[in-house]
């Protein structure tokens, strides 16, 4: 995942822009930042201050950070969904605003299309697991965009009615990467001597030409389902890379949990177009 914090206020169509450079690490396995270069465009162009957003100032938009995702890890109800294609990748950023414009009037724009952004996954009530809450035009949050990976364009930007947040440098690098393949196995096993607890291990193989990020989730389903580790793991090309993770079930703790004893628990692993089961034998002494 690559990562931008940068502040970004447009003050509405009539009053210009004003850019604030603020440079942040971002979050997930990659923990790499990149600046970039402060600069923006609107009916009056200024110079970069460090400015605070004013929190009464109507139609304000604040552009906090801008990340660039292979795929995206969904939290719907009680199981993770993985959105990735094989094609696509996601721009995602986090906004904030004073009544500002409505979800639809953003976009991610290149000389040649425009990706309209949303605040909105395949489910609706879905979230997304990293970023909290959807964007409101009086609520913070945030907004993405479904776009072609590669992303054959020389430039590109964020942008909505009033104003626009440009998407550059090593952002800009990573869109225009070609994907990589993964290979991917996944085990699970009883912890010796523990009522109810199993481990799994993920192998993720990167067999691409390139580094990669690898998104997935794992979820139980039975005796219950429930989202159980969000995994979003960079590998490099030509390496392999090992995601553990440790699973418990207790009688009455989640929803479905009557308190009656199970002796096997489901777990599923999602990614890019795949899915693998695996049930396990929790029961001591079994």
């Amino acid at each position: 995942m690559e990562r931008t914090r940068r502040r970004f206020l447009a003050l509405g169509a009539a009053a210009g822009v004003a850019v604030a450079g603020c440079n942040g690490t971002g979050d997930g396995s990659d923990g790499d930042s990149t600046p970039t270069t402060s600069t923006a465009t609107g009916t009056e162009t200024t110079t970069g201050t460090e400015t605070e957003t004013p929190a009464d100032t109507v139609g304000t938009v604040v552009v906090d950070s801008v990340t660039v995702q292979p795929g995206l890890v969904g939290v719907f109800v009680d199981f993770y969904l993985v959105l990735r294609r094989p094609e696509t990748q996601w721009v995602v950023a986090e906004v904030a605003a004073a009544d500002g414009p409505p979800p639809e009037s953003f976009a991610v724009t290149t000389p040649d299309d425009a990706f309209e952004m949303r605040a909105e996954i395949e489910y609706s009530d879905a979230g997304l697991a990293a970023f909290g809450d959807a964007y409101a035009p009086t609520e913070p949050g945030w907004l993405a965009a479904e776009v072609p990976k590669p992303l054959e364009a020389e430039e590109a930007a964020l942008t909505w009615d009033g104003g626009q947040y440009p998407v550059d440098g090593a952002l800009l690098d990573r869109l225009r990467r070609p994907r990589t393949e993964f290979e991917v196995s996944f085990e699970a096993a009883p912890v010796d001597a523990v009522d109810g607890a199993a481990r799994s291990i993920v192998t993720i193989e990167n067999v691409g030409d390139v580094a990669g990020t690898f998104v997935a989730g794992i979820n139980m389903t039975f005796p219950t389902n429930r989202p159980e580790r969000r995994i979003t793991r960079r590998v490099g090309a030509g390496e392999t890379a090992v995601v553990g993770a440790a699973h418990r079930w207790n009688p009455g703790s989640v929803r479905g949990g009557s308190g009656r004893d199970y002796d096997q628990i489901d777990l599923l692993l999602r990614w890019r177009g795949d899915n693998i089961s695996r049930s396990v034998d929790v029961r001591e002494g079994s």
